[in-house]
C-alpha cells in the first residue's frame, strides 16, 4: 500500500478471475475518515488498450481527496473478448466494490461509476441498464467523459473509409454496428435511454475528433425527453482527453454530482 498525504492507495487487488484472465483494481481511500461514497472508475483506450492508473493524479486522487472511496478497475480488451465481456467485467467490478465499501465503512449502499472515453461508455451503460432486456441500472449515478454514446456516428462514412479507418466499435462488437441486432443495441447507450436510468453527467469538448461530441448532446436530449436526470458539461475548444477536463473545477463538479446523488441524505 502506497500513501499520499491525505489518501491511501492500495494497488493490485484481484476482483475477478474469468476465462483464464485475472482482473485487478487499485483503491484510493481518504485517510482518517469514512469515505462519503464509493465510485468505480474505468479508463479509456478504445476498449483495446490503456491502464487503470492512466490520469490517476488528475482524477482518482483528487476525488479520493474529497472524501470518496475510488476504485480504478482493469477490464478485458476486445483482443481478448468482444462485447459483452467489458460490461460483464464492469458489472462484476461494481458488485465487488459494494462489498468493499461496506468493509471500508462507507455509509449506505449507493455506488457510482465514472469513466473516460471507452471507460465512459461502460460507466454510461452501468447507469442506463437495459430496458429492452428488463435490466435495471447497476449503479445509482454515472459520469461519462467524452464517451462513445452514439455508435451510428462512429460507424459512418463510405465503405472505403470504413476499410481504411475501421471503427473501434467494430472491434468491440466483432463487426459493423447494426441497430437491428439486440446485442449491438445492448452496447449502444443512445438506444438505452429511459425514465429508469440513473442520474448521468455527460462531459465533452466541442472539438473532439475522436469521439463525436454531438453524441453526448443527443444522449442528454434522449434522457431528458424520457424523464431521466441528465446533466451536460461542454468545454468550448476542447478535444479528446483535453487537459482542461482534469482541472480542479471539473473534478469538483464530478465530486459535487456524486455527493448529490450518492452521499446526500444517505
Amino acid at each position: 500500500m502506497s500513501t499520499l498525504s491525505t489518501i491511501d492507495i492500495e494497488r493490485d487487488r484481484v476482483y475477478r478471475e474469468v476465462a483464464g484472465t485475472t482482473l485487478r483494481v487499485d483503491l484510493y481511500r481518504p485517510k482518517g475518515q469514512a469515505p462519503r461514497a464509493a465510485v468505480a472508475y474505468f479508463h479509456g483506450g478504445g476498449w483495446e488498450l490503456g491502464e487503470r492508473t492512466d490520469y490517476e493524479a488528475g482524477r482518482m486522487v483528487p476525488l479520493a481527496e474529497q472524501g470518496f472511496l475510488v476504485a480504478s478497475f482493469q477490464y478485458r480488451f476486445t483482443a481478448v473478448a468482444p462485447f459483452p465481456a467489458q460490461l460483464e467485467d464492469a458489472r462484476a467490478a461494481v458488485e465487488w466494490l459494494r462489498g468493499q465499501a461496506s468493509r471500508d465503512g462507507v455509509v449506505g449502499t449507493k455506488v457510482g461509476a465514472w469513466g473516460a472515453s471507452a471507460g465512459g461508455h461502460l460507466a454510461a451503460l452501468l447507469a442506463l441498464g437495459n430496458p429492452e432486456a428488463g435490466e435495471r441500472p447497476d449503479v445509482e449515478a454515472g459520469v461519462a467523459w467524452f464517451a462513445a454514446v452514439d455508435f451510428s456516428v462512429l460507424t459512418g462514412g463510405s465503405p472505403l473509409e470504413r476499410e481504411i479507418l475501421p471503427s473501434a466499435t467494430d472491434a468491440l462488437l466483432g463487426g459493423s454496428f447494426d441497430l437491428g441486432d439486440p446485442r449491438h443495441r445492448a452496447a449502444h447507450p443512445l438506444s438505452l435511454a429511459s425514465a429508469g436510468a440513473a442520474p448521468l453527467l455527460l462531459v465533452t469538448g466541442d472539438r473532439d475528433r475522436v469521439t463525436d461530441w454531438s453524441g453526448s448532446l443527443r444522449m442528454h436530449d434522449a434522457l431528458v425527453r424520457a424523464g431521466a436526470t441528465s446533466s451536460l458539461l461542454v468545454f468550448g475548444g476542447a478535444g479528446h482527453e483535453d487537459p482542461r477536463m482534469d482541472s480542479p473545477s471539473t473534478v469538483g463538479a464530478v465530486a459535487g454530482f456524486f455527493e448529490e446523488h450518492l452521499a446526500a441524505g444517505r
